[in-house]
């Protein structure tokens, strides 16, 4: 298989959505200046020996454009030029996703690039297109030297030259090094981001983008779910895992790394195991005050040389489509999010909905769920606390006799991203038989952060009466119901044993 033809359509989609990318500003009047870059970091980078392409691909299928569109310029950040070389623009469409190889170069002109900073390149005419996936760019000289942001592994700016020579830009498969600068072959230049390089472009209604991304000339908000075209990617091609049949990953993301592959496993995530924070809350709109974790957790996890090199640990050195359903209710607002990091903190994904399901790039190992953003109207608090599977009993509850006093070492877990407050915690013995209390103590637990697991000890009397009857521990949080939580269902934990008599009777 060709490595150039084997990455998805719905992951170039799913890239050009995910690093959110997708910075709309308005400028001028009716243009729109559209890129796939994110934050202030930038490196530069520089071209050698011979002159190279490079090029940024823009997937525009998710964006609410009329068509067709006019682009009017190319914007490029540029360190140091060469003074008196040309530089060729060129913007190709692909109509089939994946690898520009075989792109349709659209438009090509010579142009003059003499100063730095961020360069605006106008068209000599206006170039008016339909296409919904473009790969623009420049073919530029030696040593000269622009800039990247430090978004991570990406594999939407592409690098091609022929060694001691050049090669036609209107055939883009006649270049002897051709693909995505993310380390791999037989580019091997890991630019560990995207290429500063943007399109500025007018919508045929001469509508400009509306919403908080244009308002702000900033990112498109993390946490808002991007619509995608069901019609223009199909899901078909994602892979369910066995052990987690609720979630799906795209299995073309792990051919493109071929040469240095690697493999993903997923299991459910029972325990409490997951973080209360949020490592990117500071990128979403002030209108989310937090989320709620509402799907199945799952754990993601990888064998083989799957780390990008240099990063944290657990973190994909090339990104793998995920999907999953969410419940019908949640369907419109459901966002991904993944844990990972030192400390662990939830990292809410770029997602995109295409029909019933919602779709990100899964850029690291961990703990796997879906989130809905709170208003900050809700009348329940973003907290969910439930004593664990880790407690014990002294005397265990198969040797329990009457008049014992047992040791209940236990532990409560808050699985909100909210602080729970102080919470009364109720502790029985009651007859099965008769549902008669015979003992009950009343404590009371400090507050526990989001994400937090608290231990504590109690001690309850254990009665005389129901002697070799079945007796039940109950453990209650926030018996008397003095405020609301996430899921009220979970506050009650039981365990039956058989009481039985001391040889010196009861």
């Amino acid at each position: 298989m060709n490595r150039f033809n084997i990455l998805s359509r719905a992951r170039l989609l799913l890239l050009s959505a995910a690093a959110l990318l997708l910075s709309l500003v308005t400028v001028n009047a009716g243009s729109t200046v559209l890129s796939i870059n994110s934050g202030d970091t930038s490196t530069t980078w520089f071209v050698k020996d011979e002159p190279a392409l490079v090029i940024n691909g823009f997937d525009l299928s998710a964006l609410p454009i009329s068509y067709p569109i006019t682009i009017d310029a190319v914007r490029f950040s540029v360190v140091s030029p060469v003074l008196g070389q040309p530089v060729t623009l060129v913007i190709y469409e692909d109509p089939n996703g994946g690898s520009p190889q075989d792109a349709v170069l659209l438009r090509r002109e010579t142009v003059s690039i003499n100063t730095t900073g961020v360069v605006r390149v106008p068209l000599s005419q206006p170039l008016v297109t339909s296409s919904k996936i473009l790969w623009v760019g420049f073919y530029l000289p030696v040593d000269f030297r622009f800039r990247a942001d430090a978004s991570g592994t990406s594999v939407l700016t592409y690098w091609g030259w022929t060694p001691s020579s050049t090669f036609d830009v209107g055939n883009l498969a006649s270049a002897a090094i051709f693909g995505p600068a993310d380390g791999s072959a037989p580019v091997n230049i890991n630019m560990n981001g995207i290429a500063r390089i943007s399109i500025e472009f007018d919508q045929a209604d001469g509508r400009t983008f509306e919403g908080s991304a244009a308002a702000s000339g900033g990112l498109a908000p993390v946490g808002v779910q991007i619509v995608g075209d069901p019609a223009q990617v199909s899901l078909n091609l994602m892979r369910p895992y066995e052990e987690c049949p609720g979630l799906s990953y795209d299995p073309d993301d792990l051919l493109y790394t071929r040469n240095d592959g690697f493999t993903v496993h997923c299991r459910v995530e029972y325990g409490p195991y997951a973080p209360g924070t949020f490592s990117n809350i500071a990128d979403v709109p002030t209108s989310i005050p937090s989320f709620e974790i509402r799907g199945t957790k799952y754990h993601v996890f990888a064998n083989g040389n799957y780390e990008a090199p240099g990063g944290q640990p657990g973190v994909f050195k090339i990104p793998v489509t995920h999907c999953m359903k969410p419940a019908p209710g949640d369907l419109e607002k459901a966002v991904i999010g993944v844990a990972y990091g030192a400390p662990q903190a939830w990292k809410i994904l770029p997602t995109v909905r295409f029909g019933d399901s919602i779709c990100a790039e899964l850029i690291a190992t961990g703990p796997v769920s879906y989130f809905v953003p709170r208003t900050g109207n809700e009348t329940y608090l973003n907290v969910n606390l439930f004593v664990t599977n880790s407690i014990t009993f002294t005397p265990a509850l198969a040797d329990l006799r009457c008049k014992d006093v047992l040791t209940i070492n236990w532990h409560v877990y808050n699985q909100g991203f909210g602080a729970a407050p102080t919470t009364e915690v109720l502790f029985q013995n009651v007859s099965v038989r008769t549902g008669q209390v015979t003992s009950s103590q009343l404590i009371t637990i400090p507050p526990i952060a989001g994400g937090e697991t608290r231990g504590f000890e109690t001690k309850l009397n254990i009665p005389s009466a129901y002697i070799n009857e079945a007796n039940r521990i109950i453990i209650t949080l926030d018996p008397n119901g003095k405020y609301d939580e996430l899921n009220e269902a979970d506050n009650v934990r039981t365990f039956d044993y058989i009481l039985q008599e001391r040889a010196s009777g009861c």
